[in-house]
Formats: C-alpha cells, structure tokens, sequence
C-alpha cells in the first residue's frame, strides 16, 4: 500500500495544462501497474480539467452525504461525465445516520440519475456518521489505525472489501 498525496484544497490537477495532465495521466498507468488497486481522490465538485482523469478509472466511487448541497454536486459530477463513464458510478452515502437513510438516498438520487442522466448507478456500502472521524483528522492518522472499531471504520473496511471484490470477480457475459 503506498500513498501519493496531492496539494489540499486547489489541488495540482486543477491548475494543470492540457500536456501536464496528459504526463500525470500517463505517470498513474505506469504506477498502476505495480498495484491491484489505484484510488485516485479528485475532491468535492468537479472541475472541467478533473474530468480528464475519470477515464483512468474502472469505477467512480460517488461519495455523497444527505445533505441538498453534496447531491448536488454529486449530480453535477455525473451531469459532467461523458456518458459512457456513467456506467461505472457507486453511490457511496457518507455521514449517514443508518442503513435506512443511506438506502432511501441510494434510492432517490439513483432515480433522478437514472430518469435525467441515463445513469444506471450501484453502491457497495455506506460510511455512518461517527464523531471517531473527527478526532482522526485532528490526529492527522487514519481513522482504521487510530479507532479500527468505530463504526466509521468499519464500514470503510466493509466498503473498501465489496470493491475488490466488485473488482476482481468475472462478470457474466451477456449476449
């Protein structure tokens, strides 16, 4: 497990020209190509030059909370993908209370994708609301090494099991 970090807030990519992002593309296959899995975090929103680097994915792991202002940048994350990458969206609800809540946004914001985006979106998990999250932060340590037990965590590992699995299982050919 290795991690490249980028700037926080106005991120590297962001602020890239068209031959930059294009050598960054190419630096990610490489390093790819030593690990079974490559997350790459674009952040919230998204910005016309991120867009560039979806492509590289095999999934976009939508990350939204329940709130009016996240399923609204999550729309518009989708609402900005070429079509042909909207095939590879998982809702992931964040901050969610219980699986209940999460289901009912999966729910919801799943059918406004699919009636408005012709967007067929999965989820593998959720991620509940856990005060452990924010005492990681402050300790500036992964919340799996610091509160392996919360719930938060849990549901990471959970989460972060279906993916591989999602990834790594043949899918039936449809003819």
């Amino acid at each position: 497990c290795s991690v490249i970090s980028g700037r926080p807030s106005h991120g590297i990519i962001v602020n890239t020209t068209p031959l930059e992002r294009r050598r960054i593309k190419e630096a990610l296959a490489r390093a790819a190509m030593a690990y079974d899995v490559l997350f790459i975090d674009l952040g919230a929103g998204i910005e016309a030059n991120v867009i560039d680097f979806v492509d590289l994915s095999d999934i976009v792991l939508l990350v939204v909370k329940p709130e009016p202002t996240s399923i609204m940048d999550a729309y518009a994350v989708v609402k900005a993908l070429p079509f042909a990458l909207r095939s590879r969206i998982v809702i992931t609800p964040n901050m969610v209370q219980a699986a209940n809540e999460a289901e009912t946004l999966i729910r919801q914001f799943g059918g406004v994708l699919r009636r408005f985006l012709q967007a067929e979106p999965r989820s593998l998990g959720f991620v509940r609301s856990d005060a452990s999250v924010s005492l990681a932060i402050r300790r500036q340590q992964p919340i799996a090494t610091c509160f392996p037990a919360s719930s938060a965590a849990v549901d990471i590992k959970a989460l972060a099991d279906r993916i591989l699995v999602d990834q790594f299982v043949p899918r039936p050919v449809t003819a």
